[in-house]
């Protein structure tokens, strides 16, 4: 099986970066880099769309931690609310995804652009969200942040209490093949909310059973929270599907 190991931490000018805080960085990065590259393709001026897009990012990190508070640790906040503005702190993968594109509709509706262009740009986001997507587990992986349930399967993890699985790994395996799809998808232009909907409806069954291994997390009726978003997310995209099938049949 897979050796347990602590990655470095590396020091550049006094400052200390430590694995998790390099990926994440590549995420962002590679994510706002492939949006801005693909956007004239898609009607949308490059200025533009760097703005939208760092606005997702931001919205994306501030969704991220008060998903994981309310959802994950509402103790805490019961405790002390001000734990929600610890953006720094906990962060929940489906409060990132949901956040993001929350916040760019948002930011997009406040500046008057039609429906059909928020789709368009959003969906340009959701098709590049798997190859950033790669570098987020990457980092969950080698700080080992998703402890799994106990195995001996050869892609479980020799921790030192005891070999499991570690569910980084898994949702970075998870992810490879969605990112070739896409990429392979991209060569040829789509129906706008056509990524958006086939990411939450291959992503979404993953997350659900990839969570069955879960040993932390908190737990409503049997299951996670993010057991809940992903069957939510997966109705909620099977229902655009529809409607976008509906909308373009006839072209």
């Amino acid at each position: 099986m897979i050796p347990y190991f602590e990655p470095p931490a590396i020091t550049l000018g006094g400052f200390t970066l430590h694995a998790f805080s390099i990926t994440t960085a590549l995420a962002v990065i590679s994510g706002v880099a492939l949006v801005i590259r693909r956007a004239p393709a898609h009607g949308f001026d490059t200025a533009e769309a760097r703005q939208l897009v760092w606005w997702t990012v931001i919205a994306g990190f501030v969704g991220s931690h008060l998903v994981s508070a309310l959802l994950y640790f509402p103790h805490r906040v019961l405790d002390n609310p001000l734990e929600l503005l610890r953006v720094w702190g906990g962060m929940s993968s489906f409060g990132g995804m949901l956040g993001g594109l929350a916040g760019a509709w948002l930011v997009m509706r406040h500046r008057g652009w039609a429906p059909q262009r928020r789709l368009a740009f959003v969906d340009l986001v959701a098709w590049a969200f798997p190859f950033a997507w790669l570098f987020g587990r990457l980092g969950c992986f080698l700080v080992h942040d998703h402890i799994g349930a106990p195995s001996t399967h050869w892609l479980a993890v020799d921790f030192p209490g005891g070999p499991r699985w570690d569910l980084g790994l898994l949702e970075l395996i998870a992810t490879v093949p969605i990112a070739g799809l896409f990429a392979w998808l991209g060569r040829a232009r789509r129906a706008d909310g056509f990524y958006l909907c086939c990411f939450f409806l291959l992503y979404s069954p993953v997350r659900f059973g990839l969570d069955t291994l879960r040993v932390t997390d908190a737990r409503y009726w049997e299951l996670t929270p993010g057991q809940y978003i992903a069957a939510l997310t997966f109705v909620l995209a099977l229902g655009l599907s529809a409607a976008l099938w509906r909308r373009t049949q006839p072209q």
